[in-house]
């Protein structure tokens, strides 16, 4: 069974716009193997090497909750785990957040 991600973000401080319907309009999971990737970012593109992944997305959720759940297919190693969403304030600023952690997968889950 794979490992369930789950990440939360508190909004009381915003007055949120909606985007087509949704207060968040996008929400993943975006992991990158610490190893062979210096730098990990929600903007950075998957890269597979041969038939492994060393930067994977999870599927872009949307809605009106702060908290989401999101899992991924990690390979054996060490990955940065980076929980992403963005939203919009009443002035249409756009406004991109991010949590990090360090995740040590020990077994094989593909």
């Amino acid at each position: 069974e794979n490992p369930l991600i789950a990440f939360s973000l508190q909004l009381s401080n915003f007055t949120l716009t909606p985007s087509d319907g949704n207060e968040i309009p996008h929400a993943n999971l975006h992991a990158c193997e610490r190893d062979i990737v210096d730098i990990c970012e929600p903007f950075i593109k998957p890269i597979e090497t041969g038939s492994i992944s060393i930067v994977t997305h999870s599927q872009a959720l949307a809605g009106n909750q702060t908290y989401y759940n999101g899992t991924l297919q990690l390979p054996k190693g060490v990955w940065e785990v980076i929980g992403h969403m963005y939203f919009f304030d009443v002035n249409a600023s756009r406004y991109d957040v991010t949590i990090t952690s360090n995740v040590t997968v020990s077994y094989e889950t593909m």
